[in-house]
């Protein structure tokens, strides 16, 4: 999602630049792209806080089961324990994919942000 809301903030900012004849509104755009990228951390930081709290609450939940129903304590700690290995299994494969993602998007908007106009500038030179 956020590599395609960076490429229409990055095909916006070339627009501008060529009805304005301004470089300087894709070197903007770069700078949009950068501010995405936080967001992206922002959100993954939201995301690991959401589920360390619903980890608390399923450990409490498995615990009130287990003593309704009468399961043994052992019982009710290895299915969680087995769930939680799960959960933190697919944490860590979201927290790689997010923070890679914005590590990425960051360079490229910080790059953009740098040498866009001088890119913009080179590119028209080029193509006429």
């Amino acid at each position: 999602m956020i590599l395609i809301g960076a490429t229409v903030v990055l095909a916006i900012g070339l627009w501008a630049a060529s009805e304005f004849d301004n470089a300087e509104h894709f070197n903007r755009a770069g700078g949009v792209v950068t501010s995405l990228s936080l967001l992206l951390v922002l959100s993954q930081f939201h995301f690991e806080n959401r589920h360390k709290r619903e980890e608390d609450q399923s450990e409490m939940r498995v615990a009130e089961l287990a003593s309704l129903r009468q399961y043994p304590l052992a019982f009710a700690q290895q299915v969680t324990s087995r769930a939680k290995s799960k959960a933190e299994h697919r944490i860590e494969n979201t927290r790689y994919l997010l923070l890679s993602t914005s590590v990425v998007t960051g360079a490229v908007g910080e790059m953009v942000h740098a040498l866009g106009d001088v890119v913009y500038e080179l590119g028209l030179h080029l193509l006429v």
